[in-house]
């Protein structure tokens, strides 16, 4: 059982001034019937250290009833106060939304304030998402971690982490994402035609020996628009995969461009702000088999970073290399990962996952009390303002209170 202290001069103070005096006609009549039962729990069970003179620290409530008298004593509190990192593209347009996965299960890693989001990551689980390690995260004094990620349009904080080598994989706090993706598990990578999806620096100016393309600048923009291209795994090794960053197609070469390289339909390579994207095999569903880590690229000029399909000049054939950490090799590590966290149905007041409404979310929503700047960029108030209305209040509250002790085991198979 969880220590949760309570402060006896609060509660005392309370007490006195509430049990005795609710039946003045000063308090609201919602107040009056969380009162009611405070009271009677308060005085039949003696648990709360206002009225046993326990104190705080030396208090521990293990009794169920005792237990709904502490959310009723917590209301009354309450109201009182280059690695690389985006895609580039041969073509202005990208696979259709039928050929690539869900957009939902790419988010971007936000590093800190002075950096802000420096990668991408990939949805595994209902609240996890994979990237590399490499864009490093942060905590605080008290080794509370500040990084974030942002995914489906919300932000959320990181509970847990777990880092093997270069891949990590974040718990996201109370979040229910509604897409995600399986891992790839088979050995057979190679010649494999993927989507590669992640956030960050677009195509910049064409770089041009004559009128003969032979690659692009990477783009200055910010890291907010999320781009797909596909590619082809040439080859794998123990932990990595390899692709490259082939010539134009057929119909946007000119004649002096005779190349026997197959491209794909929208060949494509990463930039900035890239590592930890997704490289998706079709499986009949949609599965992981790579997260980007590492591209070929070239700066002849200081400040300005090129992607080459041909050397220029010359023209020859040089496709950039681009280089993923293969799932499939790290796929038990993973499923460690998911298979150690609880299982819970999720339920919206469940604050700290654990399956079972109880101290633990009271004081994640102790927390967020009175906070009114709920929103999409704190993933409304790390989940307590339920209506998601007029920030977290007693209406909140009373959600929580009318789930109190209930346990939310994993779903039925």
């Amino acid at each position: 059982m969880a220590k949760f202290p309570l402060w006896q001069p609060k509660l005392g103070h309370l007490h006195k001034l509430f049990c005795r005096e609710r039946h003045s006609g000063t308090i609201p009549k919602i107040w009056t019937i969380y009162l009611f039962f405070f009271c009677k729990i308060a005085a039949k069970y003696g648990r709360i250290a206002a009225l046993t003179g326990i104190q705080g620290d030396d208090l521990f409530i293990t009794h169920k009833k005792a237990r709904k008298g502490l959310l009723l004593g917590a209301m009354l509190l309450l109201l009182t106060g280059t690695n690389c990192m985006a895609i580039i593209l041969h073509t202005d347009t990208e696979p259709a939304a039928s050929d690539i996965p869900d957009p939902n299960i790419v988010g971007r890693w936000w590093h800190s304030n002075s950096i802000g989001y420096n990668a991408s990551c990939v949805a595994i689980a209902r609240n996890l998402v994979i990237t590399t390690a490499h864009q490093n995260i942060v905590t605080d004094s008290n080794g509370i971690v500040t990084s974030k990620v942002e995914i489906g349009n919300i932000t959320y904080s990181i509970d847990q982490y777990w880092t093997t080598g270069d891949i990590r994989i974040a718990k996201l706090s109370h979040a229910n994402l509604n897409a995600y993706v399986q891992l790839y598990r088979d050995s057979n990578e190679a010649e494999k035609e993927i989507v590669i999806g992640g956030y960050g620096r677009p195509r910049g100016i064409t770089l041009l020996t004559g009128e003969s393309p032979y690659g692009y600048t990477w783009e200055s923009s910010s890291n907010t628009t999320l781009r797909f291209c596909t590619n082809m795994i040439d080859a794998v090794d123990a932990d990595k995969v390899l692709a490259d960053f082939d010539d134009l197609p057929q119909n946007m070469r000119n004649d002096r461009q005779i190349s026997d390289h197959k491209p794909t339909a929208f060949e494509g390579t990463v930039a900035e702000f890239d590592s930890g994207c997704g490289w998706f095999v079709d499986d009949g569903v949609w599965k992981l088999a790579g997260l980007t880590w590492q591209v070929e690229t070239h700066q002849p000029i200081p400040g300005q970073i090129e992607a080459w399909f041909r050397t220029p000049g010359l023209l020859l054939l040089n496709p950039d290399d681009i280089f993923a950490w293969r799932i499939s090799t790290y796929q038990e590590w993973i499923d460690g990962v998911i298979t150690s966290l609880p299982s819970c149905t999720y339920v919206e007041t469940d604050l700290d996952d654990n399956c079972i409404i109880d101290e633990g979310d009271l004081l994640i929503f102790a927390g967020q009390w009175l906070k009114t700047d709920c929103g999409p960029l704190n993933n409304y108030c790390q989940g307590a303002d339920f209506d998601r209305i007029n920030g977290v209040n007693i209406a909140d509250f009373a959600t929580l209170a009318s789930d109190w002790l209930n346990t939310y085991p994993p779903p039925e198979e």
